[in-house]
């Protein structure tokens, strides 16, 4: 068994890479709701068989997480229940990808089996992970109430853990980086230039600031859509600023010249994460896009600013505009 269960999870890290590639196109666009690409249902389907063809009960509970972390919108509801009838809500299959828990009982809308696991499944890790996959989710859902819920059981739950640290830097409900409030003080040097930006320097017109770095893939999903938001807004009252988390201006260079030009402001976030940046920007993961207007304030945050969402946020704001009109 301990052979097959190797081939499974290669299998499962061969198969994810295809269906994320496949993915791509279809998350730079924006749209959640359209069909999969070919090649990405091909995975799912494949994924779908393997649990119909396994006799073994333990490999086919294994096969069934697999298949639920794949970030498809279209999991089978009879999977989903088939999956909550054969693994116990103890079970350390779970442990293999908790967030499979979190999609298997959205998609079954049992709340009481992701109640149970919380309450009973030995792994203290698991049970954090859920709590903060479901704070994530709230949070990004724009659900203010049920963010602050899960982040008070998750701190409450766990305060000295690490995955509580990162929520409390990243996603608590009174952080300071919010709509409403004024954009932290910072300071840093453009690229090329040398020139000093900080938020004195962003007065006056609207400014996208659009923290990321070479090596994420999904700021590399968003350079389509950034490109083409700034060829439509760009202007006096408008600027895109970008915040590179890279260890070196070198990366970002060689990215600029042969990948995606972003013919716009650019700068270094030296130490990145551990940065005095990052820690006033709460910045938890990228990319982050915050929206600040001429008097500073933030306007419009995360997922407001991305995929599809990102032209229609910008034209509340700045209006309609025809590409190439300034």
């Amino acid at each position: 068994m301990q052979a097959r269960f190797h081939a499974m999870t290669l299998s499962r890290k061969e198969r994810l890479t295809r269906f994320y590639d496949a993915m791509k196109a279809r998350m730079t666009d924006g749209d959640e709701t359209a069909a999969l690409p070919h090649d990405a249902d091909a995975e799912v389907a494949a994924a779908l068989a393997s649990i119909d063809a396994e006799r073994d009960s333990i490999l086919r509970s294994v096969a069934m997480v697999h298949y639920f972390t794949m970030k498809s919108p279209k999991h089978d509801s009879s999977v989903a229940c088939r999956a909550l009838d054969e693994i116990s809500a103890t079970s350390p299959v779970w442990e293999i990808d908790p967030t499979a828990i979190d999609v298997v009982t959205r998609v079954t809308g049992d709340n009481d089996y992701f109640e149970s696991v919380l309450a009973h499944h030995p792994s203290g890790s698991l049970r954090a992970q859920l709590m903060y996959e479901r704070l994530i989710s709230a949070h990004y859902g724009e659900d203010t109430a049920a963010a602050r819920v899960w982040y008070t059981r998750l701190l409450d739950s766990f305060p000295k853990s690490e995955i509580a640290g990162n929520a409390r830097r990243g996603y608590n409900p009174d952080r300071l980086v919010r709509r409403g409030l004024p954009l932290p003080e910072f300071s840093t040097k453009e690229f090329g230039t040398g020139l000093t930006i900080n938020r004195a320097s962003l007065a006056g017109r609207y400014t996208l600031i659009h923290l990321w770095s070479t090596w994420c893939t999904s700021c590399e999903m968003e350079m389509a859509n950034l490109h083409a938001a700034f060829e439509q807004f760009a202007g006096d009252r408008f600027d895109i600023l970008s915040l590179s988390f890279d260890i070196s201006a070198e990366s970002v260079k060689k990215y600029r010249a042969d990948k995606w030009a972003m013919p716009w402001t650019n700068a270094l976030v030296e130490k990145g994460f551990e940065s005095t940046l990052a820690e006033s920007f709460e910045v938890q993961t990228i990319p982050k896009p915050i929206l600040v207007d001429p008097s500073g304030t933030i306007v419009a945050m995360e997922s407001e600013l991305r995929g599809a969402r990102l032209t229609q946020t910008l034209a509340k704001f700045l209006g309609d505009r025809e590409i190439g009109v300034r």
